[in-house]
């Protein structure tokens, strides 16, 4: 293949087509950092909702792509994971200004404890969902729970093991992929583990809250973003 086949003169979008319009596209990666308890779970389940029905993530508009979406939550039990899911339906809801039954939910996928995506099964687990859902975007974390590294892997080895797996499974289905890792508590932009979970996706955002420590897990503090 040369560049003159993947150019046909045209002046047509060359572009993957935007998941939400001047933040994600197909094919990409989002990350989101942050300490336990901030809410990077609600925000994946926010942006799965959100897609599934063409509303962006941001503005609570219409946006004119309709995405179809693929939640999977590794913590927490099935009973938090339906009340985060009813919370954020009733809020998606009430600013698209439509009753909640109009609304199309997301796929999904609970594996309270983790899915290792280094091994074969994991990793087949995540893509038969992709593959039978046809998600365009999956929300996924967080990435603590990809599994234990070997006796033989540091924590950056394990981490690149895991990215190369998501890497292909994204090449294979052209998914956009909005993924969670942990933070260390006093630093928002140092993850846990592997500084690799900062440097691999595309764009993201990290998230603190603002003031107290004592206020972590307080839903009505006020939340700092850090464009990463």
């Amino acid at each position: 293949e040369s560049m003159a086949d993947l150019d046909d003169g045209s002046d047509r979008d060359v572009h993957q087509p935007w998941v939400f319009r001047g933040v994600l596209r197909a094919g990409q990666r989002f990350g989101i950092l942050a300490p336990p308890g901030v809410g990077k779970s609600t925000i994946l389940t926010q942006a799965a909702w959100c897609a599934n029905n063409g509303v962006h993530l941001l503005t609570g508009r219409p946006d004119a792509t309709v995405t179809r979406s693929l939640v999977v939550e590794l913590e927490g039990s099935r009973w938090d994971v339906v009340a985060r899911a009813r919370l954020v339906k009733r809020a998606v809801a009430a600013v698209c200004r439509v009753d909640e039954m109009s609304l199309t939910a997301p796929a999904f996928l609970h594996r309270q404890g983790g899915l290792d995506l280094g091994s074969s099964e994991g990793l087949s687990a995540l893509r038969r969902a992709v593959l039978r859902s046809g998600a365009q975007l999956v929300c996924i974390g967080p990435s603590k729970y990809f599994g234990s590294p070997d006796p033989r892997e540091n924590a950056d080895t394990h981490a690149g093991r895991i990215q190369d797996a998501i890497n292909g499974l994204m090449d294979e289905t052209g998914c956009a992929v909005m993924i969670e890792t942990h933070s260390n508590r006093s630093d928002p932009l140092t993850p846990a583990g592997s500084e690799r979970w900062k440097n691999w996706p595309d764009l993201g955002w990290a998230l603190s809250l603002v003031g107290d420590d004592d206020r972590q897990g307080d839903r009505d503090a006020t939340l700092e973003m850090l464009v990463i």
